[in-house]
């Protein structure tokens, strides 16, 4: 999908064991003036992904690149950038199939107004044998995904979600929040 001009679309990469043999990448559209340098930018999200959320994940996985593509009237700059290195957790890590779910939430109802996100690395002492997350676990990582919400608006970043219809404006983010149950990759394809 072609990335509208006046908007990004940062691509956090996963290498590692828990991330599975080909990796994998987690996606965030912004909006954004975009008036300083792509690497700075580039960088300023890195790092606000890195630094609130990663540390709850298995250091079986690594966020090694984050990829911004901005949309320009003359077409797509893309830069990367280093990720922010192994997961935070040094325990036993869930299988590269089973990540955990989050829901992006905006104003407006419907399914093309929300979306989701996926992120492996998914600890094992934080998952009953029936799939659900612990409660205090989850809250962790909501109050996480808050936090990495609230450091891109310190540098102008507003979390959205973009649409294939072109013509349709891009629906900002209000909230990023974990779900209560593990996704695996079979009922991700359903």
């Amino acid at each position: 999908m072609p990335i509208p001009s006046g908007f990004g679309l940062a691509q956090f990469i996963f290498e590692g064991a828990g991330a599975g043999p080909g990796g994998c990448m987690v996606t965030l559209a912004l909006d954004h003036p975009f008036d300083e340098s792509p690497t700075v930018l580039a960088e300023e999200v890195s790092e606000a992904f890195a630094a609130n959320m990663i540390g709850g994940l298995c250091d079986e996985v690594t966020h090694s690149t984050t990829r911004l593509r901005i949309g320009t009237p003359l077409g797509e700059v893309v830069v990367e950038v280093a990720g922010g290195g192994p997961g935070g957790q040094s325990v036993p890590c869930m299988p590269p199939s089973v990540a955990l779910p989050f829901v992006k939430f905006s104003a407006f109802g419907g399914r093309a107004n929300r979306g989701r996100w996926f992120l492996p690395g998914v600890p094992e002492e934080v998952v009953d044998s029936a799939g659900f997350i612990d409660s205090a676990a989850r809250d962790d990582y909501t109050g996480n995904s808050i936090a990495f919400v609230a450091a891109l608006a310190v540098d102008d970043f507003v979390p959205v979600i973009l649409h294939s219809d072109p013509e349709l404006t891009p629906t900002v983010v209000l909230s990023i929040l974990c779900g209560a149950k593990v996704y695996t990759r079979g009922s991700r394809l359903r």
